[in-house]
């Protein structure tokens, strides 16, 4: 991810010479002395929550890190009618009722959904312990058939086409 950040880096800083604008730029910054720590300290916050979003992603799965993220935002503007108070509405509970169902609809769907994942795996379903190490164990019905290398079907676990389990 680092690279990925340097290269963005130099290709913003190429664009921003070969259209003339980088005088601009430094001029403001000049004569502005806190715009340079302030966007050095907001691309760092901001590599840092990148950093933190692929870490929830590895440990505990997509569907899960995008409702971290989606009660963030619900926190954060329950946050921002607390400290900066407005005329209250009927529409914000009517906006807040339709968060609260859609975060719990994608938690009920990322719990089917794994349980399908397991199921078409063969009965084999992947659960974390408490180390987040992710394990294989059998779920009921596991003695499903499946498909062999060779693509044709098998009942054996022995022979099983390789399959990424992410």
């Amino acid at each position: 991810m680092l690279h990925l950040s340097v290269f963005a880096a130099a290709e913003s800083f190429l664009v921003i010479t070969a259209t003339g604008e980088l005088p601009q730029a430094v001029a403001h910054s000049v004569s502005h002395p806190m715009t340079v720590p302030c966007i050095c300290a907001f691309s760092a916050l901001g590599y840092i929550t990148v950093s933190l979003v692929l870490l929830l992603i590895k440990n505990f799965g997509a569907t899960s890190t995008e409702i971290v993220k989606s009660m963030r935002k619900v926190c954060q503007v329950a946050l921002s009618f607390a400290a900066f108070p407005k005329p209250f509405s009927w529409k914000y509970v009517c906006g807040g009722g339709l968060v609260a169902l859609a975060l719990l609809w994608l938690h009920l769907t990322g719990k089917k959904q794994l349980e399908e994942e397991g199921q078409a795996q063969g009965g084999l379903a992947v659960f974390s312990d408490s180390n987040n190490a992710k394990k294989k164990r059998p779920q009921k019905g596991g003695n499903s058939t499946m498909t062999c290398s060779t693509g044709r079907v098998c009942k054996s676990r022995e022979k099983l086409a390789p399959r990424s389990i992410a």
